[in-house]
């Protein structure tokens, strides 16, 4: 079966996420790290902590990098694999958006971000993009 556009499109954003994310996740681990070195040797604990967690934040966000990218060519290869971390990745993004509006969080960003995942879940369960991708029809 032919690769439908809107998977072509996902994929492509994927590959861009990815390409940023391990960027922008690389400077973060940098100027964290020099940060939590440049704090510990000043002796102040303020700094060394807040960068300290500019560095697990920068490692957790190369690893979701590094799995967009590896969702990118999976769904680039039209595989069933990627078709089930496309929606699991969209799932968790919307609860992140529910929680966001709970806590009164950029109000705005979190609804339109809400909307978003679940345009591209709606899409990801369409029969046409399932059958693309070899899900059975059972596989909700």
């Amino acid at each position: 079966m032919k690769r439908p556009k809107g998977v072509i499109i996902l994929a492509i954003l994927n590959l861009l996420g990815g390409i940023l994310g391990i960027i922008s996740s690389l400077l973060f681990l940098l100027f964290g790290s020099l940060g939590t070195v440049g704090g510990f040797l000043a002796g102040q604990a303020d700094f060394t902590g807040t960068s300290f967690v500019m560095v697990i934040t920068a490692i957790i966000g190369l690893v979701n990098s590094i799995l967009s990218l590896g969702v990118s060519y999976g769904l680039f290869a039209m595989k069933n694999w990627a078709w089930a971390m496309a929606v699991v990745i969209q799932f968790i993004y919307a609860l992140t958006y529910i929680t966001s509006l709970l806590n009164g969080k950029n109000l705005i960003g979190s609804v339109i971000s809400l909307g978003i995942a679940g345009l591209i879940l709606y899409y990801l369960y369409q029969p046409n993009v399932k059958q693309a991708f070899r899900i059975s029809p059972s596989a909700d």
